[in-house]
């Protein structure tokens, strides 16, 4: 196997496993406040065939990988009943929607702070492959924060404004126009965000270690 195969399917296999995690945290957020939908289909799993999306989790990332994308991809959602969420009914939907978000920014810590620990000295190889890991799940957190269907943004808009939830209800199948749209106009400024929020955690250096492994 040569590098450059092997560094796509670690691609591939990395943004996977972080839409798969953003998802499930949903899921596991809305059971531990009394909603065990996500449960009953099956949703709660690691593995990750239950979850994927033909367009979203496969086409989707591999054309981010030839575009020089950190990581656009998402899942099916995973399903949940607001009026179940008996342990917090006003909150619950809030806690649920950020959930997912959450969990990137979690492993965006977790993973620049093992890059950066490993610096100066480390493998490179090692340092790229965890600032990477750390960038997709910058690049998801952040993205899904933007306030169209089908991020988690426009759950959050649901919940604070719904006259512009409704709004954008009214799309239809043209909201993930939209949503790309939206997306291909700012990925220039989510990427900016997604590497100075990697750089500010594991440092410049890690960034540049992980620049001159993977160009």
């Amino acid at each position: 196997m040569t590098f450059e195969v092997g560094l796509f399917l670690f691609s591939i296999i990395v943004v996977i496993f972080s839409v798969v995690l953003h998802e499930l945290a949903h899921g596991f957020v809305a059971r531990s406040l009394g909603d065990p939908t996500a449960e009953h289909a099956g949703r709660l799993t690691l593995n990750p065939i239950p979850h994927l999306d033909p367009i979203g989790s496969v086409l989707v990332p591999v054309i981010c990988y030839f575009a020089g994308l950190p990581g656009f991809a998402w899942a099916k959602p995973v399903p949940y009943n607001p009026a179940r969420l008996t342990k917090d009914l006003r909150h619950g939907p809030l806690k649920v929607a950020l959930a997912g978000p959450a969990t990137n920014v979690l492993l965006v810590v977790l993973f620049a702070l093992a890059a950066r620990f490993m610096l100066p000295g480390g493998d490179a190889q090692l340092v790229a492959g965890l600032t990477f890991v750390a960038l997709v799940n910058a690049f998801l957190g952040i993205l899904n924060l933007i306030p169209v269907p089908p991020f988690d943004g426009a759950k959050l808009i649901s919940l604070f404004a719904p006259n512009v939830s409704n709004r954008l209800d009214t799309l239809g199948p043209g909201a993930l126009i939209f949503a790309f749209a939206v997306v291909y106009l700012a990925a220039g400024l989510i990427a900016a965000a997604a590497y100075a929020l990697v750089a500010a955690v594991a440092s410049p250096e890690a960034v540049r270690v992980f620049l001159g492994v993977w160009s």
